[in-house]
């Protein structure tokens, strides 16, 4: 599996590295805040039953999902390349940890 850059692709294990070493600064962006904004506005939580997100990493969707968007029953999965971001991931959510997980993808 590969991601692609825009100039050329990225190996799971350049992309693994790259996250890790990424970490916390992921939160400081703000390219997504219009993206998350929409998702939350149009994404119809409050109906959720369970939750998957792919690529999770800081676990900054997931802990506004869990304390204001999804119903008390809902279960959330979180799954990220790096071992960094389901750290930081896994201190963010920690205070629904009956509900939420989440979990280093293994690769491709």
């Amino acid at each position: 599996m590969a991601i692609f850059t825009g100039e050329r692709m990225l190996t799971y294990d350049e992309a693994e590295r790259f996250y890790d070493s990424f970490g916390i600064k992921q939160d400081r962006q703000i390219y997504e805040e219009s993206a998350i904004n929409a998702l939350l506005e149009h994404g119809e939580f409050a109906k959720a039953k369970n939750v998957v997100e792919f690529g999770c990493g800081t676990g900054r969707l997931a802990s506004l999902l869990l304390t204001g968007f999804l119903p008390g029953d809902c279960y959330y999965f979180g799954i990220d390349i790096s071992q960094t971001m389901i750290d930081i991931c896994r201190d963010k959510i920690k205070l629904f940890s009956e509900r939420a997980k989440c979990f280093k993808s293994e690769g491709p």
